[in-house]
């Protein structure tokens, strides 16, 4: 029997483990084992999976040292009907985000779906991160919640968890190209909506003033003022009743609030103001945001494919990941 032939793959069920460093005193300590190829345990799913060279290590072996460390340990050909099905993991882009509270409130409402254990979304990297179970929710569902509350979203790849639980550098680095905008400048503030919002918002505030300063026709100033505010304010009226709807009070659902009070109060001109400066604020951040991910993306293209490495008196070049 041949080195090949001989390597088997035990998987199992780990329990009793408090912390992550509990996971990795366990893969130090089956390493050491003679024909130990591989040993790696996921603290979050609480799986073992250890590849071995059955002529040097029985899993008799592997066993006795697991459970001598205090953990117990169940294997999924002893009881398959007490193994859960392996969380899977999403990872995806994220579009039309204005804000943190944006990210905050799709992490929130994906947590609302039946199955997720962990969902994340990062505001500055625009990334989507879940982690659920494949027997109660789909990766359908939770593209199609995030779209129902106004977002665009883009997987890059679903991993399980028991196997690879990172996107490949390579394959994201591509992604992040693919993305790379090239609305920079004044071509952010035309041809975005937030940018036209923006301008559309400030040219009405603008000949409201204008109207009422210059003119003296208040009636027609306060029509600009309300065109004005009414222009800024459906994005962040869109994101407010999200928040309500998730029983969360943000700045959308505040700012909307503000509106309706000045509009009720008759002060058309401070309300517009106040809200078009929100909006502009936002804006203003994710102009920022997006020209800070391009300069990045710049650098990863800057990486060089290959690295001299120099040992004992010797080199010799070796490829790099991206």
């Amino acid at each position: 029997m041949n080195s090949a032939s001989a390597r088997k793959t035990l998987q199992a069920q780990i329990g009793g483990m408090d912390c992550g460093g509990c996971a990795k005193t366990i893969e130090a300590t089956l390493q050491q084992l003679p024909g130990i190829a591989e040993a790696k345990v996921s603290f979050t799913t609480e799986r073992l999976n250890v590849t071995y060279d059955a002529q040097q290590v029985n899993e008799a072996t592997i066993r006795d040292r697991v459970i001598a460390l205090g953990y117990t340990l169940a294997s999924i050909t002893d009881y398959p009907d007490q193994i859960q099905p392996l969380p899977t993991q999403m990872q995806a882009h994220v579009g039309g985000m204005d804000c943190g509270g944006c990210a905050k409130t799709i992490a929130a409402n994906l947590q609302q779906l039946p199955g997720i254990s962990e969902a994340t979304v990062n505001f500055a990297s625009e990334r989507l991160n879940v982690i659920y179970d494949p027997r109660q929710t789909s990766e359908a569902d939770i593209i199609g919640r995030v779209t129902a509350l106004g977002y665009t979203v883009e997987p890059d790849r679903t991993v399980n968890l028991s196997v690879d639980t990172s996107v490949s550098t390579e394959h994201l680095a591509e992604n992040l190209q693919s993305r790379k905008s090239d609305l920079s400048g004044w071509q952010f503030w035309l041809k975005t909506r937030r940018g036209q919002t923006v301008l559309f918002s400030g040219a009405g505030l603008l000949l409201g003033v204008l109207a009422e300063r210059l003119l003296s026709l208040p009636l027609v100033a306060q029509g600009f003022f309300a065109t004005s505010l009414i222009v800024a304010i459906v994005p962040i009226l869109r994101a407010a009743w999200i928040a309500l709807k998730l029983r969360r009070a943000d700045m959308n659902l505040l700012m909307t609030l503000a509106a309706i009070g000045a509009a009720i109060l008759n002060q058309w001109f401070q309300g517009a103001l106040v809200i078009f400066l929100f909006a502009l604020g936002t804006t203003l951040q994710n102009f920022t945001l997006g020209r800070t991910r391009n300069a990045i993306r710049d650098l990863m293209d800057l990486t060089p494919a290959t690295a001299t490495v120099r040992r004992n008196g010797s080199g010799g070049d070796n490829g790099l990941e991206r």
